[in-house]
């Protein structure tokens, strides 16, 4: 008989937020990669987020003083949960804000100083599966990620080759000290 786990999820297992709006990607994709697990993970995310909401921050104050109706719909499934508080507690402003930050990060940016060029990917990956509406993984999200990859990097990667976001990773492992000295 093979192993088995008990597949139980735990209040406390959820990503917890404070609200901070530079920390709301990262949020966002927590709650993502845990709505994959799929069956009825993402209904039950969406009724449970707002208990993760730090206690005494300003985005619980702003959830629990919500009409009921809003409270309700935003808690039938983590979809509506994050687009609520993306449309409703982070606003419009802040999506612009995020969009101009994604149109102009660069590798080893402000804040990235030491980052290797597979923390770049990483990085440009989890923005642009927030951000832009694209198939995951393809080509067209290897484009959005490498558009502000250093431009050395072309060559080494050979670009045009790549199929998907997991062929670029192995192929920016691969290469790191190359994209590196051709960064310098």
């Amino acid at each position: 008989m093979p192993p088995s786990m008990k597949t139980e999820l735990k209040v406390e297992q959820l990503p917890e937020w404070d609200g901070n709006h530079w920390t709301a990607i990262e949020y966002f994709w927590q709650v993502q990669q845990l709505a994959y697990l799929g069956g009825w993970i993402p209904e039950a995310l969406g009724y449970w987020l707002w208990f993760r909401l730090k206690e005494g921050s300003t985005v619980k104050k702003w959830f629990v003083t919500l009409p009921v109706t809003h409270q309700s719909y935003m808690r039938s499934h983590y979809l509506k949960f994050l687009k609520g508080v993306k449309d409703g507690f982070l606003g419009q402003r802040w999506q612009l804000k995020m969009n101009n930050y994604y149109n102009s990060q660069s590798f080893c940016e402000r804040n990235h100083e030491r980052e290797s060029p597979s923390d770049f990917v990483i990085r440009r990956i989890i923005y642009t599966r927030m951000l832009l509406t694209v198939d995951v993984g393809g080509p067209l999200e290897v484009f959005y990620i490498m558009r502000k990859a250093p431009i050395s990097w072309g060559p080494i990667l050979l670009i045009s080759s790549i199929k998907d976001s997991s062929e670029l990773y192995s192929r920016v492992t691969e290469h790191e000290e190359a994209l590196l000295e051709a960064y310098q």
